[in-house]
């Protein structure tokens, strides 16, 4: 399995009518194809659906050679105005596009992608790379807040004296659905926390809830479990629980703290 995130940091805001800061992607000597599949995010649940944006490639040297869905294959020339491959783009669902390469010409790189947003309004753009098409198809979770761009598990504590349940958002900004294999219940590492319910996937775009349950009361468990999912990434899967017990509290359940921080810019 072996695909290139782009860019690594996770989503790029492009405004209306902005193109985006230049991206470089590896592509190996030995390479015949190369594959590109960005999603363009909108908001939680809400594919836009709007105007498609202008990939633009280069190799080398070379300039760079504009593509959309309407333009057909188009030639990649060098600095020396040889062709050293061609690109087409194809728009599937759910506002992803697909970006082929192909008839490379060995050694023609570095290779080099930015994006314009032709759209209205403000997008996110985010995608991978790889020679097998079908790596591509990547999902990409975010638990819990989402107004940063980088995702890296989450660390969750709730304030709740009325209950001991926490709902913890799940993001998929990937290019394909993310699919859970969990057993509800205890959790192994604390078996006083549970897992309540999980969406058995979440698609491209999609906002859906875990809840966790805390079983004890006036006790301060904690867990870092490990969502089973079918992200690769296992910072993402990384699921931290605390339960803290108010000052003074002696009655009623444990206190789940919930949030997450991470570094980025801001997306949702």
């Amino acid at each position: 399995m072996v695909f290139q995130v782009l860019p690594e940091s996770g989503p790029v805001t492009i405004d209306s009518q902005q193109t985006s800061r230049i991206f470089e992607f590896f592509v190996p000597d030995e390479a015949q194809q190369m594959f590109l599949r960005y999603i363009a995010l909108f908001q939680d649940n809400d594919p836009l659906g709007g105007d498609p944006p202008t990939f633009q490639i280069r190799a080398g040297t070379g300039v760079f050679t504009s593509v959309g869905p309407a333009s057909g294959s188009v030639s990649i020339l060098n600095g020396r105005n040889e062709t050293v491959g061609s690109v087409s783009c194809v728009r599937k669902d759910l506002d992803i596009f697909l970006l082929t390469i192909s008839d490379l010409v060995e050694n023609s790189g570095p290779w080099k992608i930015r994006i314009r947003n032709n759209d209205p309004e403000s997008l996110r753009f985010f995608g991978f790379s790889a020679q097998d098409e079908d790596e591509t198809l990547q999902p990409w979770m975010v638990l819990g807040n989402s107004k940063d761009v980088r995702s890296s598990g989450g660390f969750f504590e709730m304030r709740n004296e009325d209950g001991s349940t926490k709902d913890i958002e799940i993001r998929n900004w990937g290019t394909a659905p993310l699919r859970f294999n969990e057993v509800l219940g205890p959790l192994k590492e604390e078996a006083s926390l549970s897992l309540t319910t999980l969406p058995a996937t979440v698609d491209p775009h999609q906002l859906k809830l875990l809840t966790i349950h805390c079983t004890v009361e006036n006790a301060s468990p904690s867990a870092v479990h490990f969502l089973n999912c079918n992200d690769t990434n296992k910072e993402h899967t990384r699921l931290a629980i605390s339960v803290l017990v108010p000052s003074g509290h002696h009655s009623g359940g444990g206190v789940l703290t919930g949030g997450s921080t991470f570094p980025g810019e801001h997306l949702m």
